[in-house]
């Protein structure tokens, strides 16, 4: 086993707004790879956003939820991923048949590594 170099980032998501957050995922990701990070890990629901989850009913969860690792945002990470050569750590609303989960996906550049579901959204 050899040792690996971890950034942790968190910021002030907007809520709802997945392109503005990974956007900011994107750039602290190169500021982490900058510092000779090779994994960054954000903070939970960083892609979708944290407060309002509380406020939206069913519906609401399922409009905000994705495909773990086939969804836009985890896909777009790889993406970022790819292009900056750093593992990306970060939280989102995850929907697998009519289950969802408060998801924590890892992906590195050559895509999906893991993902860990917390008990509820």
């Amino acid at each position: 086993m050899r040792a690996i170099r971890v950034g942790t980032a968190q910021f002030e998501a907007r809520d709802g707004d997945k392109a503005y957050n990974l956007d900011v995922i994107a750039g602290l990701a190169v500021a982490a790879k900058a510092e000779r990070a090779e994994l960054v890990c954000f903070h939970e629901c960083s892609i979708s956003g944290y407060t309002y989850l509380e406020t939206l009913d069913r519906e609401g969860l399922e409009a905000v939820a994705e495909l773990v690792p086939d969804g836009p945002s985890t896909q777009r990470r790889i993406e970022i991923a790819r292009e900056i050569g750093i593992s990306i750590g970060a939280g989102l609303i995850e929907r697998d048949g009519d289950e969802l989960y408060n998801t924590f996906a890892v992906v590195s550049p050559d895509g999906l590594v893991a993902k860990h579901r917390k008990i509820h959204a």
